[in-house]
């Protein structure tokens, strides 16, 4: 089994906003060694509305082939642009676990998954997946990412 982490490290690499040009999203990813889930998220959320972002939360795994699929996708400057004024907070199923993703309100039935939060750190509304656009389309995901962050009621 072949380690993902520099496919991950990779979509950190990516995602990450341009220092200069403050394009892309924000990434951070957090994990159970660093606190509750609900608190860190309540955290991420708070840190990104005072820079005026809209904080989402990406479910996935090291293992997971449409993750990678994922970060190809986010190399595309239509869906690095859709996603500018937002963090996506990126949450390991694998290192958290079932038990503490439940607590924290989350139901993950497929990865990659993108969840909006509320400022408590709670999920609000439906998830989105891949299922939303062809992989191949950054078009496609752009415009489902914009349509997905649309919804201000839930940031």
């Amino acid at each position: 089994m072949t380690s993902l982490f520099p496919a991950i490290f990779c979509l950190f690499s990516l995602l990450g906003s341009d220092p200069v040009t403050q394009e892309g999203p924000r990434v951070t990813r957090i994990n159970p060694m660093a606190g509750e889930l609900t608190w860190l998220l309540k955290d991420e959320f708070s840190r990104s509305h005072n820079q005026s972002r809209k904080t989402i939360v990406m479910m996935d795994a090291t293992w997971c082939s449409a993750c990678k699929q994922f970060i190809q996708l986010a190399k595309k400057p239509v869906l690095r642009t859709a996603l500018k004024a937002v963090t996506i907070v990126a949450v390991d199923v694998d290192e958290w676990g079932g038990s503490a993703l439940r607590e924290a309100g989350f139901s993950v039935k497929k990865i990659p998954s993108f969840f909006r939060i509320r400022a408590s750190g709670y999920p609000r509304g439906k998830p989105l997946t891949p299922a939303a656009w062809p992989s191949n389309k950054p078009e496609r995901a752009a415009e489902a990412f914009r349509k997905f962050l649309e919804d201000d009621s839930s940031f």
